[in-house]
């Protein structure tokens, strides 16, 4: 063998043991490399699994202490822009008639104080199809389909709820599309939730138009439900269970009035939502149905809670790109706790008093005013007795 070649030999053997080095260095620095990378995952992981942890604890906690609240100091009012942008002349919905928004009033010689103990607070169920306004111009904000009027007596947890028709003539807010103020108008108090964004906005000038409605009552916060989280909201309490105040058609099979029937979430959102908009009182059949909804669903909901106490927090979470409100965590803690603990009894369900009629071009719900403000008076006020009566200008 030459010299040439035992060199050649040589290096070729460097070059074996140069590279069997080389790759198990490599190795093992992509073995690191990628554990590193697993450790900072994980790491990740375990804070986002923390901060959730967290967060369900404070929930939670909040949820279990609500009783220890003290609602007057919670539910109060706050700046909005739809209250900032309604103008100085528009601000008194109820000009030249009775307001019981002051501390008193006097109706029929009885002295009537407001009960300070009430909070109150709208929830909404919103179609968010574009809709004709009461100019006949087209809106994209939504219309308040469902409408209720939720009062809990902070001093006994009573809850009483005030079922409101949405074509409940009352007068409401216009705005343009760049969402100027552009007067009042007398229409169906769905459509206050139409003139807005979709949102904030119109969320507050559906409050308003309640709060017009009755006759200036405080009302300081709402809820809303976009009627497309229905279906979620259903699947996630386990199923609704109602019982059927009408014959009605469900997933193509017709159930007869008085039966019990346990909705999935497509069945559900059917069921709430269909009327015949060709019958003039097909919208108060459908209230009928919304309201058995809501029965059922607050028995499921109380239901679940049994079982798990943090509950309320999981469907929270679940409806949550459906939902909106203005109430704080422990706001929305109260109520709930107050729902489930007072329960839905049909005594402590009314509905606004009055009657359908056909007006120009859609139905027209007239509301009875004078049943209607005994019924406020009934619910948010005390009757003074004669000899405490503070003097007040008839």
């Amino acid at each position: 063998m030459s010299k040439q070649d035992v060199l050649v030999r040589k290096s070729t053997h460097n070059d074996k043991r140069y590279n069997k080095r080389y790759n198990k260095n490599k190795d093992y620095h992509h073995r690191h490399r990628k554990s590193k990378k697993k450790r900072v995952i994980l790491i990740c992981v375990l804070c986002i699994a923390g901060i959730l942890l967290a967060l369900l604890g404070y929930a939670a906690s909040i949820l279990l202490n609500s009783d220890k609240y003290d609602p007057r100091t919670m539910f109060r009012p706050k700046e909005t822009d739809a209250a900032a942008s309604t103008p100085p002349d528009a601000a008194d919905a109820n000009e030249g008639g009775p307001d019981i928004g002051d501390d008193a009033v006097l109706y029929n010689g009885e002295v009537y104080q407001y009960n300070q103990d009430m909070v109150n607070v709208v929830f909404m169920g919103i179609d968010y199809e574009k809709h004709e306004g009461a100019e006949g111009e087209t809106l994209g904000g939504g219309q308040a389909d469902t409408l209720l009027l939720i009062a809990i007596n902070t001093n006994n947890n009573k809850m009483t709820l005030f079922n409101i028709p949405r074509d409940t003539m009352t007068e409401i807010k216009l705005y343009d599309l760049n969402r100027n103020y552009t007067g009042d108008a007398v229409a169906q108090i769905a459509l206050s939730h139409a003139y807005g964004d979709g949102a904030e906005l119109s969320n507050r000038l559906t409050v308003d138009a309640v709060s017009n409605l009755f006759y200036g009552l405080p009302v300081y916060r709402y809820i809303t439900l976009d009627v497309a989280g229905i279906p979620v909201a259903t699947d996630a309490v386990g199923g609704v269970t109602v019982t059927v105040p009408e014959t009605v058609e469900i997933a193509g099979e017709t159930v007869e009035k008085g039966k019990q029937v346990t909705l999935g979430g497509k069945q559900a959102e059917s069921y709430v939502k269909q009327r015949d908009k060709s019958e003039l009182t097909s919208n108060l059949s459908r209230m009928e149905r919304q309201i058995s909804y809501l029965k059922g669903f607050f028995n499921a909901v109380k239901q679940n809670t049994k079982n798990n106490v943090l509950f309320p927090v999981t469907l929270y979470q679940e409806i949550g790109n459906y939902a909106s409100t203005d109430m704080s965590l422990s706001e929305i803690a109260y109520v709930a706790r107050a729902a489930l603990d007072s329960g839905l009894a049909d005594e402590n369900i009314m509905t606004v008093p009055g009657k359908m009629q056909q007006g120009e071009v859609y139905a027209e719900y007239m509301a009875d005013d004078e049943a209607l403000y005994q019924m406020i008076l009934d619910t948010f006020y005390l009757k003074q007795p004669s000899a405490a009566a503070p003097a007040v200008a008839e």
